[in-house]
């Protein structure tokens, strides 16, 4: 079997040990989740604890938009083998802003991508929510946007902000699914438009970040999701829509 002599180490303390260990009795980690803080957390293999990790990533949901729903997160897994000592750098995805009543205002995207959705027009009648950010696990210590794409083990998009417009009809159009959608840009979902007294909902940030609405003849659409990414994990898959709030990111030795 493979052995190890080395310290064996667990999440809270290390504990020595003078006989052979097999390392995968020997090493005491087991999970761990991350919530969103608003900024990259990072995560060491453990001495002992070389092996093939399991990756699960779930964007953050878009904005909602007076009674429209913001679209959820996306989610990806996949398993990858590491080495001791290797840093994960994590991203986890902030939901995007409600989008204001007032108007004239930014509905901020959320953490990690998410594009900016806007209100206008005297009454805040017309305007999206933000859009959520992505939630990635990368090699460097930076957003997904600033991250170089062969850096990026998996990434779940987030999902687009909610739009609403009462123009001439009500339009109430919930934000595209994160895991879908994307045609922005690398890491970071579109804003929404704002001309002509109409505003528009943020894009979610993702692998291609999805494209922020809005349009000057005042037919509502919403920010699309962004799009999630397996490509530097084993056996990746992924789902779309499936995160209400913020993003999340969970570590399992397998």
């Amino acid at each position: 079997s493979n052995q190890d002599n080395s310290v064996c180490s667990t999440a809270n303390n290390v504990v020595t040990s003078t006989q052979n260990c097999n390392t995968q009795s020997c090493c005491a980690f087991t999970s761990k989740g991350f919530d969103y803080t608003g900024g990259i957390q990072s995560w060491t293999v453990p001495s002992g604890c070389a092996g093939t990790y399991k990756l699960e990533v779930w964007g953050a949901q878009g904005g909602a938009a007076t009674g429209a729903a913001g679209g959820k997160g996306g989610y990806a897994t996949g398993t990858v083998s590491l080495s001791v000592g290797t840093i994960l750098y994590i991203g986890v995805g902030g939901q995007g802003a409600t989008k204001s009543t007032e108007a004239n205002v930014i509905s901020y995207g959320g953490y990690n991508g998410g594009g900016n959705g806007f209100t206008i027009n005297w009454t805040g009648d017309w305007g999206g929510g933000g859009g959520g950010g992505a939630t990635h696990i990368g090699k460097t210590n930076a957003t997904l946007k600033n991250t170089a794409s062969g850096n990026v083990y998996i990434a779940a998009g987030g999902g687009g902000g909610a739009y609403w417009d009462t123009s001439t009809t009500v339009y109430q159009v919930s934000g595209g699914a994160g895991g879908t959608g994307g045609g922005y840009a690398y890491g970071e979902g579109g804003p929404g438009a704002y001309r002509d007294n109409f505003g528009g909902a943020g894009g979610g940030g993702g692998w291609s970040g999805g494209r922020g609405s809005g349009s000057a003849s005042g037919v509502g659409a919403a920010g699309l999701g962004g799009t999630s990414y397996t490509g530097g994990v084993s056996g990746g898959s992924a789902t779309a829509g499936q995160r209400t709030g913020h993003g999340y990111a969970k570590i399992t030795r397998q």
